[in-house]
């Protein structure tokens, strides 16, 4: 999430995810909580690892997943202090909807044509945006570029001081390992409480590199798995 004014936070207290991932293809569907330390506009940025299809989702998307594991979620609560999820105060409920502009995805081989994309489909376009928005995309997105990627989804999102919701975006895409862009959401002031709902055809364990800026944030992390059939999932989405 990038501001596109250099001297605003974003904050991102809370964020929905499922992830439905069956070895060759994912749908990746997220929600998030946002706000700014002052009304502006960002633009939400997410790599992939190939090209996707991109279309705005339902709420009750989650809350029927959130539904269907209702029981072992209860699981969580048993879990010793350094593993609950729920360690932290729960943020304010949200206010409002987020409004957010058309999605663009853009297939850009390398930092200079990325940057050149953002300044004319952006910085043109948007009379509030910093001149220096293309080289700070650029600076975020390296390390993507550098690990060959060349999929990027783009969203300019209005924010407000007070916590909003963001409509649910669910991204459908090929990739032969699980996937989440977890080092781009790394970027927003504060703490972000996630929780992840994940359906995949084997058990999912996490592995972090101790080289990885990441690696702190799988020490809080509790993890429950369970199987459910095809006909369990059907009511989901």
């Amino acid at each position: 999430m990038m501001p596109f004014r250099p001297d605003v936070k974003v904050f991102i207290p809370r964020q929905s995810v499922i992830v439905a991932w069956n070895g060759e293809e994912e749908i990746l569907f997220l929600s998030s909580e946002l706000r700014g330390s002052e009304p502006t506009q960002a633009l939400e940025i997410v790599p992939l690892p190939s090209e996707p299809t991109v279309k705005e989702g339902d709420l009750m998307t989650y809350q029927q997943a959130k539904e269907l594991i209702t029981d072992y979620l209860k699981l969580l609560e048993r879990l010793k202090p350094s593993m609950m999820l729920t360690k932290r105060e729960p943020p304010p409920q949200p206010v409002g909807e987020i409004i957010s502009d058309e999605i663009r995805v853009a297939h850009v081989p390398n930092g200079e044509r990325l940057e050149a994309w953002v300044e004319e489909y952006f910085l043109k376009a948007q009379s509030k945006a910093d001149p220096s928005l293309p080289a700070r995309i650029r600076s975020l997105l390296n390390p993507y570029l550098a690990e060959g990627f060349t999929w990027f989804v783009f969203q300019v999102i209005s924010l407000t001081s007070e916590t909003q919701t963001r409509r649910p975006i669910q991204y459908r895409f090929k990739t032969p390992y699980f996937y989440y862009p977890l080092r781009a959401s790394r970027l927003v002031e504060d703490f972000t409480w996630t929780q992840m709902l994940t359906f995949v055809p084997k058990d999912l364990r996490w592995a972090c590199s101790p080289e990885l800026e990441t690696v702190d944030l799988f020490t809080e992390a509790g993890y429950v798995g369970f199987d459910k059939s095809a006909a369990d999932l059907a009511g989901v989405s």
